[in-house]
Order: C-alpha cells, then sequence, then structure tokens
C-alpha cells in the first residue's frame, strides 16, 4: 500500500542536551541574521553616499538573509528538534526544508549579479551607468526569486522514495534509496561547489584588475596634479563583494561536500545526523556573516549603522508603516 501523507514513523529522540544546546546556538544566530540585516536594509536606503548599484544588490541579499534569519532556521530548527522528536512526516519535512533551498538559492544567485555588476564597474567604468540601471537591477532581483521559487516547487512535487526519509528517522542509513536519487544529490551538489569555486575565483580576478587600475590612476594623478576620482570606491566595493562571496563559499563547502559523500556512499555507512545538524548550521551562519563584513570593511556604512542602532527614533520610523526608507 503506498505511504500518504500522513504516514508516521518512529523516531530515535535526540538527548536533550543536544538539542537544548542546537536550539540556543539557532537562536543567537536568528537574532544576528534579524537584527544584523534589518541594520544593513536600513542603513543601505536612508544613507545618500550608499545608493548605488553595487549597494542596492546587497540590500536586497540582506533581504534574503533576514527572511533566511527570521524564518528559515525557525521553520528548520522547528523540523529538527521539535516536529521529528514526536514524529516524521515525510512530506512535512520536505515542505519545511523548502525554506532553506529557496533562500540558500537566491543567495547565490545574488551573489552572481553582484559579482556581474563589480565586472562591469571595473572593466567597463565609463559605461556602468548606462550598462547598471535601477530598471535591470530589479529585474535581476525578480529573476533570482523567480527561478529559485521554480527549483523549490519542482523539488517539492518531486515523487521520492520515502525510505530515504524512513531511514533519516530511524536514525540509521541515509541512503538505500534509488540510483538516479543518488546522482541527482551528487550532481546538484557538486555544481553549488564549483559554482562558488568560480564566483571566487571571479571576484580575486576583478579585485586585483581595480587594484591595477587604482594605482595606475593614482600615479597618473601624482603626475599631473589631478584631484581624486571613484577609482578607491570601486577597489572597496570589490573588496566587500570578495569577502562576501568568500563567506559564503566557506559557509556553503560542508553542507555541499557532505550531501557529495551521501551521493557516493552506496552503503549509506558514512551518514551521521550530528554531523548534518552541523553543517546546516554552518550554512545558517552565511546570513548572519554579511553584516558584520560591512560593518569591518565599509567605514561609512559602520557610522551611519552604529548611529542607526543607537538612536531610538530611527527604529520607531523603520517600524512603522509609514517609513519609506527615503
Amino acid at each position: 500500500m503506498a505511504l500518504v501523507n500522513t504516514t508516521v514513523i518512529m523516531f530515535r529522540a535526540n538527548h536533550p542536551a543536544y538539542t537544548g544546546v542546537c536550539i540556543v546556538f539557532a537562536l543567537l544566530l536568528m537574532c544576528v541574521s534579524v537584527v544584523g540585516n534589518f541594520l544593513v536594509i536600513a542603513t543601505f536606503l536612508k544613507t545618500d553616499r550608499l545608493r548605488k548599484p553595487t549597494y542596492y544588490l546587497l540590500s536586497s541579499l540582506a533581504f534574503v538573509d533576514f527572511l533566511n534569519g527570521a524564518v528559515g532556521i525557525p521553520v528548520e530548527i522547528f523540523k529538527r528538534f521539535v516536529l521529528i522528536e514526536f514524529t516524521c512526516l515525510y512530506t512535512s519535512s520536505r515542505y519545511l526544508s523548502a525554506l532553506t533551498y529557496l533562500f540558500g538559492g537566491n543567495s547565490m544567485i545574488h551573489l552572481v549579479m553582484v559579482t556581474w555588476d563589480r565586472y562591469i564597474a571595473v572593466h567597463k567604468p565609463l559605461r556602468y551607468e548606462t550598462l547598471v540601471t535601477s530598471k535591470q537591477i530589479a529585474l535581476g532581483i525578480f529573476f533570482s526569486w523567480s527561478i529559485s521559487i521554480s527549483l523549490v516547487i519542482g523539488l517539492v512535487a518531486k515523487k521520492e522514495d520515502p525510505t530515504l526519509i524512513g531511514n533519516y528517522c530511524a536514525g540509521t542509513n541515509y541512503t538505500q534509496t534509488d540510483r538516479l536519487t543518488r546522482i541527482g544529490i551528487l550532481l546538484v551538489m557538486t555544481a553549488v561547489f564549483l559554482s562558488g569555486i568560480t564566483l571566487i575565483t571571479l571576484n580575486v580576478i576583478i579585485l586585483r584588475t581595480a587594484m591595477r587600475h587604482a594605482r595606475r590612476i593614482a600615479q597618473m594623478q601624482q603626475a599631473v596634479g589631478a584631484g581624486h576620482d571613484d577609482t578607491t570606491s570601486r577597489v572597496k566595493a570589490s573588496q566587500i563583494v570578495t569577502i562576501i562571496t568568500l563567506g559564503f563559499l566557506i559557509c556553503y563547502i560542508p553542507t555541499s561536500i557532505f550531501h557529495i559523500i551521501l551521493g557516493i556512499d552506496i552503503e549509506g555507512r558514512l551518514f551521521s545526523r550530528p554531523f548534518d545538524d552541523v553543517t546546516i548550521f554552518i550554512f545558517y551562519c552565511s546570513s548572519a556573516l554579511n553584516p558584520i563584513i560591512y560593518c569591518y570593511r565599509d567605514r561609512v556604512f559602520r557610522e551611519n549603522a552604529l548611529r542607526y542602532f543607537k538612536d531610538k527614533a530611527v527604529w520607531r520610523n523603520l517600524c512603522s508603516a509609514e517609513s519609506t526608507f527615503v
């Protein structure tokens, strides 16, 4: 008889201390992600010097991270340490995990757009304002959400072997599933890993090019006594994007490698639920890292973020229905 959505599989519960530590760490991550990215969005949109296409994309990325902290982390923790302690519902588990894939995929698409923005700014600075407009930024953000939602719908709607989730809930082997599923996991996670490597490589190349241009222009200005241009700001923006991409890659590597191993490990001997939990926490750290990076690397952002954080009136305005960020 085929399984239905209410199929219940008995589960071997976690130790209470383990569950408590995981929930406390998740709450800490959630607070940092929500508060930090809220400040990022407010600071970018209310600071005139930061109203540039690159920072609009970064504020959109911060919005994705904000949702990841406010919705993704609580739902995932509820699934892993609350719902699953009593029962293991196959379909419910897939629905709840879909948010993680939605926000994670959206973040990667945003980093691709920011990398392309930096490439145009560094290699085609004279055409930058023509090639990168507010309309194109809005279309890119719409495209990123459309692609992410489509992929998640395909993932949730796909029929899979229930043995996979049954073994997970029983705390035993991860696999005993069909070869096609293992190949799919292997290909997707390998693509994510290689995409991350490609992104960080491109950003390093862009940063080196920007620094060479800055040195060359500085030498010319020193020779002719010319004034300051915006080359330094392009270098700083490229540095920030490179560090963000590197942090994103570091946070995604563990979960990507974990799933690649599961795709290769036919017998399922290497599966470990604690390691699975650790990799997902590292994955969520990417949402909390970006505000820290902005504060560390961008003085203008740091000064304005601190001012907004200390000003209670700003918080009231931002939380009110009349707030327009202008």
